[in-house]
């Protein structure tokens, strides 16, 4: 078929619904892109969903650059998203020593790749992902050549760093200072040196990028940044914070970040750590946490508590009734569950009066995800009808939303598994 015939030939499907095809399919990079490789039609009009997000491996990363610096390159602008990760740039180099020489040129680890002048669309990046990285190998002089690297990224909003190795924050402070439109940082990283030396060089470390979303991750990165921002030399103000992996040795920085920053924070979430030999009385946890210096807060989440009598009668109540926020709109309670265990006997009243509180108060709803470890349909059904009938006033209102999810697999038994998990039975329920 000639060049003329494909300019002529139009498609057969109208161009909306194409267009809500392919919005549909936008998580489905593969299905898009095999669709793509046969109608020129859907390749022009599903290019900003195949292209937002490149993941630059080391064995493709040299040629996607130069296609992106080829005169007629047409999807460079689609780009919005870099993912970048270290540890397939070592796992590469180690299948290219056994490969030719012109294999192991191919490869561009993550220093060189920061370092090239044309990485595509780098003005119109809006977040950056970076994984496995330890910065620390990097000398002073190459550290500073990876900033010159970032600060192309001119209208970056969002950086992502996961796995990655400081020697102590001032690094960190470097590299938001070399993004002037940074609003999210995620820092689910670690430190070299002892957390008392860390901390010491967080208090006197004032980050000065006006950010407004941080999610933290590790212990090094709650306690450490967390400090930064309540030493009271920092300019930032977080409206939106996210702790992940939270363990008892870090609740007093959280404590502190709680009360100091409180009346700006919009969204809080707050995950205990899965892998806490305490996360069995998690009410520990729970307990030290004062709530009612949020008082412009819109959405809680409190993540990855085990279902006990404990937490549901004592510890949850005593914690939500010292909420205040007169803004609240969504309450967010994630429970873990052991398949032995019985909701029966857990009495919900005291949580259901708390919420009713909040609901008359200005709450729209109440989402309570529970995971258990079960597969059986049937036993997922019988604890979302446990769970609305314990809460039949909160349900008779509309605001209380019970999903309840089978197959909870711990990070432990998924890494020591070969077997392929089934997916996770879900259902959902909606009161209204």
């Amino acid at each position: 078929m000639t060049s003329a015939q494909l300019a002529t030939r139009h498609s057969v499907l109208p161009h909306e619904i194409t267009d809500a095809i392919i919005d549909h399919l936008q998580h489905d990079i593969q299905a898009l892109s095999a669709c793509s490789l046969v109608c020129f039609e859907w390749l022009r009009r599903s290019r900003h969903h195949i292209f937002s997000t490149i993941q630059l491996w080391p064995w493709r990363a040299r040629r996607l650059f130069e296609l992106a610096k080829a005169k007629n390159c047409t999807f460079v602008d689609s780009i919005g998203r870099i993912e970048v990760d270290n540890s397939r740039m070592a796992r590469s180099t180690d299948t290219m020593d056994k490969g030719s020489e012109e294999d192991r040129n191919e490869v561009m680890l993550f220093g060189e790749m920061m370092s090239q002048s044309h990485i595509p669309n780098a003005a119109g990046i809006r977040a950056l992902q970076i994984r496995n990285v330890d910065w620390t190998s990097f000398t002073p002089s190459q550290q500073a050549d990876l900033r010159v690297g970032l600060r192309r990224f001119s209208h970056l909003d969002r950086l992502e760093l996961h796995g990655t190795v400081f020697h102590d924050l001032r690094e960190i402070q470097r590299i938001l200072d070399a993004l002037p439109h940074l609003l999210h940082f995620t820092a689910d990283i670690s430190f070299s040196k002892y957390l008392e030396y860390t901390l010491e060089s967080a208090s006197k470390t004032h980050l000065a990028r006006p950010l407004v979303s941080l999610e933290l991750g590790t212990a090094d990165a709650i306690a450490t940044l967390l400090t930064s921002l309540t030493n009271g030399n920092s300019f930032v103000t977080v409206r939106v914070l996210r702790l992940r992996n939270v363990k008892q040795n870090i609740l007093q920085y959280i404590e502190k970040a709680l009360q100091e920053l409180g009346g700006d924070l919009q969204e809080v979430v707050i995950g205990l750590s899965d892998d806490d030999p305490s996360r069995s009385s998690s009410g520990d946890l729970l307990r030290p946490l004062d709530l009612s210096p949020l008082s412009k807060m819109t959405k809680l989440g409190l993540e990855n508590l085990v279902l006990t009598e404990e937490i549901i009668e004592k510890c949850l109540p005593s914690l939500l009734e010292g909420l205040e926020s007169s803004f609240l709109e969504t309450l967010g309670l994630h429970f873990l569950m052991g398949v032995k265990e019985n909701m029966e006997s857990t009495d919900f009243r005291s949580l259901e009066r708390v919420l009713l509180s909040l609901h008359f108060f200005g709450m729209k709803t109440a989402n309570i995800t529970v995971k258990v470890q079960s597969c059986a349909s049937e036993d997922i059904t019988e604890k979302e009808a446990t769970i609305c009938r314990k809460m039949s006033c909160l349900r008779a209102r509309g605001a209380l939303r019970v999903e309840v999810i089978g197959r909870w697999v711990t990070d432990g038994e998924e890494s020591n598994s070969n077997k392929s998990v089934p997916e996770p039975t879900t259902r959902g329920m909606i009161i209204s």
